[in-house]
C-alpha cells in the first residue's frame, strides 16, 4: 500500500508525491511485524518492491518519494496551497452483525484521518474523474492494438 499525493506546486503546474512502504514494511501480512527475525526472513524479502528512494523515482517518474511513514507528517505542507483535497470515493459496505454499526473500509478511515489532519480543507470525490482517464486509456490502448494509432515503441511502453 502507498499513496500518492498530486498538489499544486506554486507555479502554475503541480507536484507528484510517492507515499511507499520501506523495503520490510507489510513484507508477511497486511501489518507490519515488529519481530526484527520475522522481518528480516528470507520469505518476506519483496522482489521489484517499490521503496523510496532513487530505483523507485526511475521506475515511476515521480521525483519525491517519500516513506509511507511520512505521510501525515507531510500531508499537510504538500496540500497548503489547496482548498479542496480529491479522493477516490469508497461505496463498498463491510459486514456488520444486525444492531451494530458497519466497520470503515480503509479507504474511509484514510478520508476520515486526513479530514482530522487537514482541518479547513474541503474533501472531494475524485471517482468521476478516475473514471475518464481510465476510459480514455483504454480507448487509447485499443487504438494502438488496432492500428488505429501508430505508436513508436518507447511510447507503447507508457500504455
Amino acid at each position: 500500500m502507498g499513496g500518492l499525493v498530486v498538489a499544486p506546486d506554486g507555479r502554475g503546474g503541480a507536484r507528484a508525491s510517492l507515499f511507499l512502504p520501506g523495503p520490510r514494511d507489510f513484507g508477511g501480512a497486511q501489518y507490519p511485524h515488529q519481530d526484527p527475525r520475522l522481518v528480516g526472513a528470507a520469505w518476506n524479502r519483496m522482489i521489484r518492491r517499490l521503496s523510496p528512494g532513487p530505483a523507485s523515482e526511475a521506475a515511476t517518474g515521480v521525483s519525491d518519494t517519500y516513506a509511507l511513514d511520512d505521510f501525515a507528517a507531510r500531508l499537510p505542507e504538500l496540500v497548503a496551497g489547496s482548498d479542496t483535497v480529491f479522493f477516490a470515493a469508497d461505496d463498498q459496505e463491510l459486514y456488520a452483525p444486525p444492531g451494530l454499526d458497519a466497520p470503515l473500509t480503509v479507504r474511509r478511515q484514510l478520508r476520515a484521518s486526513v479530514r482530522a489532519l487537514l482541518p479547513g480543507h474541503a474533501l472531494a470525490d475524485a471517482t468521476p474523474a478516475i473514471e475518464r482517464l481510465r476510459e480514455y486509456r483504454a480507448a487509447l490502448i485499443s487504438s494502438v492494438v488496432t492500428g488505429k494509432i501508430d505508436v513508436r515503441k518507447q511510447d507503447k511502453e507508457l500504455l
